[in-house]
Protein backbone atom coordinates (compact mmCIF):
# COMPACT_ATOMS: atom_id res chain seq x y z
CA UNK A 1 0.00 0.00 0.00
CA UNK A 2 1.21 3.89 -1.16
CA UNK A 3 2.05 5.81 1.37
CA UNK A 4 -0.68 9.06 1.98
CA UNK A 5 2.17 11.75 1.19
CA UNK A 6 4.53 12.27 -1.51
CA UNK A 7 7.52 14.25 -0.70
CA UNK A 8 9.18 15.44 -4.21
CA UNK A 9 12.78 17.37 -4.70
CA UNK A 10 14.07 18.12 -8.32
CA UNK A 11 17.73 17.90 -9.34
CA UNK A 12 19.47 19.34 -12.31
CA UNK A 13 22.82 18.71 -13.09
CA UNK A 14 23.75 17.82 -10.16
CA UNK A 15 27.09 17.44 -8.43
CA UNK A 16 28.08 15.70 -5.64
CA UNK A 17 28.13 19.03 -3.53
CA UNK A 18 24.12 19.26 -4.50
CA UNK A 19 23.47 15.43 -3.64
CA UNK A 20 24.92 16.14 -0.27
CA UNK A 21 22.86 18.91 0.39
CA UNK A 22 19.41 17.01 -1.42
CA UNK A 23 20.64 14.15 1.28
CA UNK A 24 20.15 16.37 4.46
CA UNK A 25 16.82 18.09 3.03
CA UNK A 26 14.99 14.46 2.57
CA UNK A 27 16.45 12.82 5.31
CA UNK A 28 15.35 16.14 7.68
CA UNK A 29 11.86 15.08 6.40
CA UNK A 30 12.06 11.37 6.76
CA UNK A 31 13.15 12.32 10.45
CA UNK A 32 9.48 13.90 10.98
CA UNK A 33 7.40 11.99 8.05
CA UNK A 34 8.92 8.46 8.34
CA UNK A 35 6.68 5.74 6.59
CA UNK A 36 3.72 8.32 5.95
CA UNK A 37 5.32 9.99 3.48
CA UNK A 38 7.08 8.01 -0.24
CA UNK A 39 10.05 10.36 -0.78
CA UNK A 40 10.89 10.49 -4.46
CA UNK A 41 13.81 13.22 -6.44
CA UNK A 42 13.26 13.46 -9.96
CA UNK A 43 16.46 14.15 -11.68
CA UNK A 44 18.02 14.57 -14.87
CA UNK A 45 20.62 12.29 -14.38
CA UNK A 46 19.02 10.01 -12.26
CA UNK A 47 22.39 7.24 -12.45
CA UNK A 48 24.07 10.26 -11.11
CA UNK A 49 22.07 10.98 -8.01
CA UNK A 50 21.22 7.52 -6.80
CA UNK A 51 24.83 6.63 -6.73
CA UNK A 52 25.59 9.76 -4.77
CA UNK A 53 22.64 10.21 -2.23
CA UNK A 54 23.07 9.13 1.62
CA UNK A 55 19.42 8.34 2.15
CA UNK A 56 17.00 6.25 0.57
CA UNK A 57 14.68 7.62 -1.86
CA UNK A 58 13.48 6.59 -5.42
CA UNK A 59 15.19 8.76 -8.04
CA UNK A 60 13.12 9.00 -11.64
CA UNK A 61 13.77 10.52 -14.78
CA UNK A 62 13.38 14.04 -14.45
CA UNK A 63 12.02 14.43 -18.31
CA UNK A 64 8.57 12.19 -18.76
CA UNK A 65 6.76 11.05 -20.94
CA UNK A 66 5.86 12.98 -23.42
CA UNK A 67 8.53 15.21 -22.39
CA UNK A 68 7.74 17.92 -19.80
CA UNK A 69 7.32 21.43 -21.24
CA UNK A 70 8.91 22.31 -17.72
CA UNK A 71 12.00 21.59 -18.46
CA UNK A 72 12.61 25.27 -19.30
CA UNK A 73 15.80 25.89 -18.49
CA UNK A 74 15.34 29.43 -17.30
CA UNK A 75 14.24 30.76 -14.18
CA UNK A 76 13.55 27.48 -12.05
CA UNK A 77 10.57 25.99 -14.41
CA UNK A 78 12.76 22.52 -13.65
CA UNK A 79 11.78 22.26 -10.34
CA UNK A 80 7.82 21.19 -11.69
CA UNK A 81 9.10 18.95 -13.75
CA UNK A 82 7.96 16.32 -14.73
CA UNK A 83 4.69 17.72 -14.02
CA UNK A 84 2.85 19.52 -11.41
CA UNK A 85 0.98 17.02 -9.60
CA UNK A 86 2.39 12.77 -9.65
CA UNK A 87 -0.87 11.40 -8.00
CA UNK A 88 -3.47 13.69 -7.40
CA UNK A 89 -5.22 11.24 -5.06
CA UNK A 90 -2.65 11.69 -2.33
CA UNK A 91 -1.23 14.76 -0.72
CA UNK A 92 1.96 16.36 -2.72
CA UNK A 93 4.63 18.28 -0.97
CA UNK A 94 7.04 19.43 -4.05
CA UNK A 95 10.27 20.78 -1.52
CA UNK A 96 13.49 22.70 -2.66
CA UNK A 97 16.57 20.64 -2.25
CA UNK A 98 17.84 23.59 0.33
CA UNK A 99 15.18 23.55 2.51
CA UNK A 100 15.40 21.66 5.91
CA UNK A 101 13.22 20.67 8.87
CA UNK A 102 14.90 21.24 12.57
CA UNK A 103 11.72 21.07 14.52
CA UNK A 104 8.63 19.46 15.06
CA UNK A 105 6.22 21.35 12.18
CA UNK A 106 2.76 21.10 13.65
CA UNK A 107 1.40 23.13 10.92
CA UNK A 108 2.70 20.95 8.13
CA UNK A 109 1.08 17.93 10.53
CA UNK A 110 -2.25 19.60 10.27
CA UNK A 111 -2.11 20.05 6.45
CA UNK A 112 -1.08 16.54 6.09
CA UNK A 113 -3.81 15.20 8.21
CA UNK A 114 -6.08 16.98 5.80
CA UNK A 115 -7.64 18.95 8.35
CA UNK A 116 -7.27 22.33 6.81
CA UNK A 117 -7.05 24.12 3.31
CA UNK A 118 -6.63 22.70 -0.14
CA UNK A 119 -3.07 24.17 -0.32
CA UNK A 120 -0.18 24.80 1.59
CA UNK A 121 2.63 27.07 0.63
CA UNK A 122 6.17 28.62 2.70
CA UNK A 123 6.15 32.58 2.53
CA UNK A 124 9.11 35.69 2.01
CA UNK A 125 9.20 38.07 5.32
CA UNK A 126 9.09 40.91 3.37
CA UNK A 127 6.62 42.72 0.51
CA UNK A 128 8.42 43.51 -2.10
CA UNK A 129 7.57 42.74 -6.34
CA UNK A 130 11.46 41.91 -7.33
CA UNK A 131 10.69 38.14 -5.65
CA UNK A 132 8.25 37.46 -8.28
CA UNK A 133 9.87 38.22 -11.73
CA UNK A 134 8.21 39.20 -14.35
CA UNK A 135 5.22 38.16 -12.68
CA UNK A 136 5.16 41.21 -10.13
CA UNK A 137 2.92 43.32 -12.23
CA UNK A 138 0.19 40.73 -12.35
CA UNK A 139 -0.13 40.68 -8.52
CA UNK A 140 -2.44 42.74 -7.11
CA UNK A 141 -1.94 45.93 -4.79
CA UNK A 142 -2.07 43.77 -1.52
CA UNK A 143 -1.00 40.61 -2.06
CA UNK A 144 0.46 37.97 -0.28
CA UNK A 145 4.14 37.30 -0.15
CA UNK A 146 4.47 33.74 -1.25
CA UNK A 147 7.84 32.12 -1.36
CA UNK A 148 7.87 28.46 -3.92
CA UNK A 149 10.44 26.54 -2.03
CA UNK A 150 7.54 24.41 -0.51
CA UNK A 151 4.06 24.33 -2.33
CA UNK A 152 1.33 21.39 -0.90
CA UNK A 153 -1.62 20.09 -2.71
CA UNK A 154 -4.31 18.16 -0.87
CA UNK A 155 -5.61 14.79 -2.33
CA UNK A 156 -7.94 15.71 -4.90
CA UNK A 157 -6.63 19.16 -5.64
CA UNK A 158 -4.31 19.98 -8.86
CA UNK A 159 -2.41 23.35 -9.27
CA UNK A 160 -1.61 22.44 -12.98
CA UNK A 161 -4.31 23.91 -15.25
CA UNK A 162 -3.50 26.91 -13.37
CA UNK A 163 0.06 26.67 -13.34
CA UNK A 164 0.02 25.65 -17.15
CA UNK A 165 -2.40 28.96 -17.72
CA UNK A 166 0.42 31.37 -16.36
CA UNK A 167 3.14 29.46 -17.72
CA UNK A 168 1.27 29.69 -21.28
CA UNK A 169 1.46 33.85 -20.24
CA UNK A 170 4.87 33.24 -19.71
CA UNK A 171 5.96 31.62 -23.20
CA UNK A 172 3.89 34.26 -25.18
CA UNK A 173 4.87 37.21 -23.39
CA UNK A 174 8.53 37.31 -22.12
CA UNK A 175 11.07 37.47 -24.73
CA UNK A 176 14.37 35.20 -24.02
CA UNK A 177 16.13 38.79 -22.93
CA UNK A 178 13.32 39.64 -21.14
CA UNK A 179 13.17 36.38 -18.67
CA UNK A 180 14.31 36.86 -14.70
CA UNK A 181 15.52 33.84 -12.56
CA UNK A 182 12.14 34.60 -10.09
CA UNK A 183 9.42 33.97 -12.86
CA UNK A 184 8.51 30.56 -11.98
CA UNK A 185 8.41 31.70 -8.25
CA UNK A 186 5.98 34.73 -9.78
CA UNK A 187 4.01 32.26 -11.34
CA UNK A 188 3.30 30.32 -8.08
CA UNK A 189 2.54 33.72 -6.12
CA UNK A 190 0.03 34.81 -8.73
CA UNK A 191 -2.06 31.49 -8.92
CA UNK A 192 -1.71 31.42 -4.77
CA UNK A 193 -3.54 35.00 -4.39
CA UNK A 194 -7.33 33.97 -5.56
CA UNK A 195 -6.69 30.31 -4.01
CA UNK A 196 -5.78 32.37 -0.58
CA UNK A 197 -8.83 34.80 -1.11
CA UNK A 198 -11.02 31.88 -1.03
CA UNK A 199 -9.93 29.98 1.68
CA UNK A 200 -7.74 27.61 0.00
CA UNK A 201 -4.78 28.03 1.21
CA UNK A 202 -2.46 28.08 4.68
CA UNK A 203 0.56 30.35 4.34
CA UNK A 204 3.43 29.38 6.58
CA UNK A 205 4.47 31.50 9.28
CA UNK A 206 7.66 32.95 7.98
CA UNK A 207 9.33 33.20 11.47
CA UNK A 208 9.02 29.33 12.08
CA UNK A 209 9.31 28.36 8.42
CA UNK A 210 12.20 30.66 7.71
CA UNK A 211 13.89 32.07 4.48
CA UNK A 212 17.87 32.51 6.21
CA UNK A 213 20.32 33.83 3.66
CA UNK A 214 22.39 36.91 3.59
CA UNK A 215 19.62 39.67 3.12
CA UNK A 216 18.41 38.48 6.62
CA UNK A 217 18.51 41.80 8.77
CA UNK A 218 19.65 41.20 11.71
CA UNK A 219 21.48 38.05 10.39
CA UNK A 220 20.41 34.81 11.65
CA UNK A 221 22.84 33.78 14.27
CA UNK A 222 21.01 30.91 15.43
CA UNK A 223 18.43 28.12 14.66
CA UNK A 224 16.39 28.90 17.93
CA UNK A 225 12.78 28.59 17.51
CA UNK A 226 13.24 27.90 13.51
CA UNK A 227 10.88 24.57 12.43
CA UNK A 228 12.21 24.58 9.00
CA UNK A 229 15.08 26.52 7.52
CA UNK A 230 15.36 27.86 3.70
CA UNK A 231 19.06 28.04 2.40
CA UNK A 232 18.13 30.34 -0.42
CA UNK A 233 21.06 32.36 -1.98
CA UNK A 234 23.49 31.55 -4.25
CA UNK A 235 26.02 28.50 -2.94
CA UNK A 236 23.46 28.29 0.07
CA UNK A 237 25.38 29.77 2.77
CA UNK A 238 23.03 29.00 5.96
CA UNK A 239 23.01 25.13 4.74
CA UNK A 240 26.93 25.10 5.45
CA UNK A 241 26.45 27.99 8.59
CA UNK A 242 24.21 25.77 10.41
CA UNK A 243 25.17 21.96 9.30
CA UNK A 244 25.83 20.99 12.59
CA UNK A 245 22.17 21.94 13.23
CA UNK A 246 21.01 20.17 9.51
CA UNK A 247 22.61 17.18 10.28
CA UNK A 248 20.96 16.40 14.08
CA UNK A 249 17.68 16.04 12.00
CA UNK A 250 18.84 14.55 8.80
CA UNK A 251 20.79 11.60 10.57
CA UNK A 252 23.85 12.13 7.93
CA UNK A 253 27.31 13.75 8.50
CA UNK A 254 28.19 16.93 9.23
CA UNK A 255 31.45 16.40 7.66
CA UNK A 256 31.84 16.89 4.41
CA UNK A 257 35.13 15.59 4.37
CA UNK A 258 33.78 12.17 4.94
CA UNK A 259 31.81 12.45 1.15
CA UNK A 260 35.11 14.44 -0.34
CA UNK A 261 33.53 17.31 0.32
CA UNK A 262 35.54 20.51 1.41
CA UNK A 263 33.50 22.82 4.50
CA UNK A 264 32.58 26.31 2.78
CA UNK A 265 32.95 29.32 4.97
CA UNK A 266 29.31 30.97 5.14
CA UNK A 267 28.39 34.61 4.58
CA UNK A 268 27.34 36.55 7.73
Amino acid sequence: MKPDVICRWASWNPTIEGCYMLSHSIGSFQRFLGSTAEYVVYADDPEFVAAHLLVEAEVRQLDGSPRSRYLRPEATWRKWAPMPRVDAGRTELRIDSDIFLLAEPVELRRFLARGGPSYLVSSEEFVALWPYGNFGGKLPSRFLPINAGLVGQAPGCDLTPLLDAEFDWWEESIAPDEVKYHDEQGAVAVVMQALAEEGEVTVLDPARYRIVCPLNRPPVRDVTGLVMLHATYPEHPAFWQFLPEIAQMSGITADPAEVGLTMRRHVS
